[in-house]
């Protein structure tokens, strides 16, 4: 049964990021109460509660909607350090070039690195920390182990970041960091966009390609 749940931990880990990244807080409350009216107003007979619901479900059907309106016309530059060490943070810059003829305005940038979720067998001989999770049905199903190694092999976590304004024709340097969690190679495979749409229940989306290789050394002891 564990094997068969393991094959579905990364769906549900990129479901998950998929949904965090795509709503923000306020749409992620108004789809809470959409579904807890749809399960109150199953009787159709509630006038009230079908009415509730059809509002919900038709302010998110707009947000949705509003949220495919996004155009970037941009190019980014990653400047990262020669090399990092296991465990130091690490500071990096990252320069935004507005290409387009308006201002970007109440945008969030995302950097991302490589996902690269373990394998089964590497699931089960890696032991978790000891702070991970007490609760004994997260540590047989093993989802919160899961996240945990899929972050050490991915080599960190980076959080979204307000960039501020960049005017049409300008350039802006975005500073940026990271704590590696392991030694080798990380490799960052994008960055993120995101812009709420104007009734602030989802995030318009655009990733842009940016690779680059960071390398990480172990931890050094004097």
């Amino acid at each position: 049964m564990r094997k068969r749940l393991f094959k579905h931990f990364n769906f549900i880990y990129r479901a998950s990021r998929w949904l965090t990244q795509r709503m923000t807080s306020n749409g992620l409350l108004l789809l809470t109460a959409a579904v807890i009216s749809a399960t109150v107003g199953v009787d159709t007979r509630s006038n009230l509660n079908s009415s509730i619901f059809s509002m919900f479900a038709l302010l998110l059907i707009l947000g949705a909607l509003l949220s495919s309106r996004f155009r970037l016309n941009i190019s980014l530059k990653r400047h990262l350090p020669e090399f990092s060490t296991i465990g130091e943070t690490l500071h990096y810059r990252l320069e935004i070039d507005n290409k387009g003829t308006k201002a970007l305005e109440e945008i969030s940038l995302l950097d991302q690195l490589e996902d690269r979720p373990p394998d089964y067998n590497t699931f089960v001989q890696t032991p978790p920390p000891e702070n991970l999770s007490n609760n004994r049905f997260d540590r047989y199903i093993g989802y919160p182990k899961w996240v945990w190694l899929s972050r050490i092999r991915r080599g960190g976590q980076l959080k979204p970041l307000q960039i501020g304004t960049v005017p049409p024709g300008e350039r802006k340097t975005i500073n940026l960091k990271l704590t590696p969690l392991r030694r080798g190679t990380i490799s960052f495979s994008g960055t993120t966009l995101l812009r709420p749409e104007p009734l602030g229940l989802f995030n318009s989306l655009r990733k842009k390609t940016n690779a680059d290789q960071l390398t990480v050394l172990p931890k050094r002891y004097r």
